[in-house]
């Protein structure tokens, strides 16, 4: 079997395990409305808007350890500091090899933290693992596509990292199986409802993130 059927199939499977938790725990009443509601769909971004896209991010991950309002598509989609920023005292200096991502990124840029990202900035905070590819193809961190067999490993990788998001302990995301969206959880909050980082953290989170 190709390599990217491979992984396409591992990742439905995931999200049929993940459809049978949502019968047993529905729970959509709970889930927060969207603060910038919008009709933009997902779709292939422009140079422009690439570009555009890509200097908030620069910034966004210049300052890690605060929380983040990227302005995309004519709405807001607010990200909260990056897990494990903290432990890079004691971790390494360099970005650890991935070859998804550019080698030239922060350690803290990892696909987990970019996948995040992404489903934040789906419009009205939801969309399916499709789009959040097409929104994670955007980041300048992300190494170029040049196969069907590394288009199959995005999916797989994305799909593993919905997976670590939807089981942490203030889980960001969430899986509608009615309806198979990924639901962006922090979908109504600003920067200040993130709070201010932990100062203990500077000394005990040691979960340095290298998925």
């Amino acid at each position: 079997m190709p390599k990217g059927e491979d992984s396409a199939q591992g990742s439905v499977l995931r999200e049929e395990l993940l459809e049978e938790e949502a019968e047993e725990d529905e729970g959509e009443e709970s889930i927060p409305l969207p603060r910038f509601p919008t009709n933009w769909v997902v779709q292939p971004s422009s140079e422009e808007e690439k570009n555009f896209f890509r200097a908030q991010e620069k910034i966004r991950y210049e300052r890690p350890h605060k929380a983040f309002t990227y302005r995309v598509h004519g709405y807001e989609a607010v990200v909260g500091p990056v897990k494990g920023i903290y432990s890079q005292h004691s971790g390494p200096n360099k970005a650890r090899g991935h070859s998804l991502l550019t080698s030239s990124r922060p350690a803290y840029v990892t696909i987990l933290a970019l996948v995040r990202d992404a489903v934040a900035r789906l419009p009205n905070g939801e969309g399916t693992r499709a789009e959040i590819c097409e929104l994670l193809r955007e980041s300048q961190y992300v190494a170029p596509l040049q196969s069907t067999a590394a288009e199959g490993a995005l999916n797989s990788v994305v799909s593993g990292a919905l997976d670590r998001l939807h089981y942490e302990q203030d889980p960001c995301v969430k899986y509608l199986a009615n309806k198979k969206l990924w639901v962006y959880l922090h979908r109504n909050r600003d920067e200040k409802e993130f709070g201010e980082p932990n100062i203990n953290a500077m000394f005990y989170d040691h979960v340095y993130y290298c998925y």
